[in-house]
């Protein structure tokens, strides 16, 4: 009788651990799938690995696991992606809030909270322990001049596309950068957000990142094959920008109340207008906005090593301001963070190449302007010794005359014929494509669509051109 009643126990006992981890492994999977919905919830390549730790304690342990998975699947918030902050979600209370410092008290934390806690350091450089337990939507301070609080911008016609560059980003760092740009900037002026992920190879930037920003309308990501640098990848950011005005921000800022109208309104005024902001500091260990006075801005400059420095703003600049507010004068700047013209980036010297658009032996077709891509192809050309612009059997020729040139006639790719004509081609000594038959020169449309003929013009960056000498030669706007 005893070793009946003695089995049975056993089986209960079993079945009881049984029923235990099989809650507990639900409760996991909910938790993980449900990680990309709340504000307090991080997420990171070992998270996975994370949790299955916490499994192998101690049950006490396993009990405040469940807890808090129970907590987390209840504080779900299904608006995250919402385009204005929601006050409602908003716990002004919470780490971080108003710009407030995070502090961790690392003699607190347990062995495993410690381990994650040097490891963010360890992989960002920053503390991605105190970052993640701040929202997404965290609140900050007005600290704008009051006068700047009550200024009133005439109405801005502009949008602005804002391209953010990144490889191997926090995560909580990464998305509250995108939701403080899209709840603090009015929606007519925001035309979009581009990520341009420099070949990252962390798992949160892939999959998980594409799920999250598939409900943000207005962001979208342009991934690299290969690790480009930042150059290369803004460049890629601004090929695909719809907006006016291209605006390079850092994947690990926070935009501030009012950020965007100041930086667009000097272009609209003078679209040659390259415009930086008062770039201030988050401390990296607590998270603490730390705002400028107004009255201290400084200004870019250089040692006498030559190494970027910041600068008290000069006496001369000072006396031609007629108001405090005014835009400063600055002969360089940072360089990580500014607005630009998108039209007058490109006239600077950002590459536009001549691209075919077309099969080799497709003839007959308007060559067009795109962004270089370096990989030859449709963007290959050959500078014949007989003034042919060639590409295989095709060569570019412009039928028009000067007459023609205010008519939008656009340059094709014919069959080439040998006889010079319409298809001889100069490039002179100020970089032009210079076309004798119509005694004009090769330069972009308004649009930035067409390659097209313009009377030559010596003072117009669109008109210069330079060849690439590579194992496929390219040429490309200067």
């Amino acid at each position: 009788m005893h070793l009946v009643i003695r089995r049975y126990t056993y089986r209960a006992t079993l079945y009881i651990i049984l029923v235990w981890f099989l809650i507990i492994f639900i409760l996991f999977q909910l938790h993980n799938s449900t990680t990309n919905s709340s504000d307090k919830q991080t997420f990171s390549e070992d998270e996975n690995t994370d949790e299955l730790a916490e499994l192998n304690i101690n049950p006490h342990d396993s009990i405040n696991f469940i807890k808090r998975s129970i907590k987390k699947l209840d504080n779900k918030q299904e608006q995250l992606m919402a385009s204005n902050i929601d006050d409602k979600k908003v716990d002004l209370n919470g780490p971080g809030e108003m710009g407030k410092p995070v502090e961790i008290d690392k003699t607190k934390l347990s062995p495993y909270e410690l381990i994650k806690y040097e490891n963010g350091f360890e992989k960002h450089a920053f503390n991605v322990y105190a970052s993640d337990l701040i929202s997404y939507h965290r609140s900050l301070p007005d600290v704008r001049d009051p006068d700047c609080q009550k200024l009133q911008h005439e109405p801005i016609s502009l949008t602005a596309s804002i391209i953010m560059c990144f490889h191997n980003e926090a995560w909580s760092v990464l998305l509250r950068s995108i939701h403080s740009v899209i709840n603090r900037s009015p929606s007519y002026l925001l035309k979009e957000i581009i990520l341009v992920d420099d070949f990252s190879d962390m798992e949160h930037l892939k999959k998980p990142l594409d799920k999250y920003i598939k409900h943000l309308k207005i962001v979208s990501v342009v991934r690299q094959k290969q690790r480009e640098g930042l150059i290369r990848s803004r460049l890629a950011g601004a090929a695909i920008a719809k907006g006016d005005v291209i605006i390079f921000l850092d994947s690990h800022i926070e935009a501030t109340e009012g950020w965007l109208e100041p930086l667009l309104d000097p272009i609209l005024q003078n679209r040659t207008f390259v415009v930086t902001p008062v770039i201030e500091t988050i401390d990296d260990t607590t998270f603490k906005y730390m705002p400028i006075p107004v009255t201290v801005i400084s200004t870019g400059g250089f040692d006498w090593n030559l190494q970027f420095d910041w600068h008290p703003m000069s006496d001369r600049e000072r006396e031609r301001r007629k108001h405090h507010l005014e835009p400063i004068r600055t002969p360089t700047m940072a360089g990580g963070l500014f607005a630009i013209s998108k039209r007058y980036f490109y006239e600077l010297g950002s590459y536009f190449c001549v691209d075919a658009n077309t099969h080799p032996n497709n003839f007959n077709k308007s060559v067009i302007s795109y962004p270089c891509h370096n990989e030859g192809g449709n963007q290959f050309f050959m500078l014949t010794k007989i003034g042919e612009i060639r590409r295989d059997h095709g060569c570019l020729e412009y039928s028009g005359g000067i007459a023609d040139i205010n008519k939008d006639d656009k340059v094709l790719v014919l069959s080439c014929h040998g006889n010079k004509g319409n298809q001889y081609w100069i490039y002179n000594e100020h970089n032009q494509i210079y076309h004798p038959a119509s005694n004009s020169c090769m330069t972009i449309s308004d649009d930035d669509q067409h390659i097209q003929m313009q009377v030559c013009d010596l003072d117009d960056a669109a008109h210069r051109w330079s060849w690439t000498q590579r194992l496929l030669n390219e040429t490309h706007n200067t």
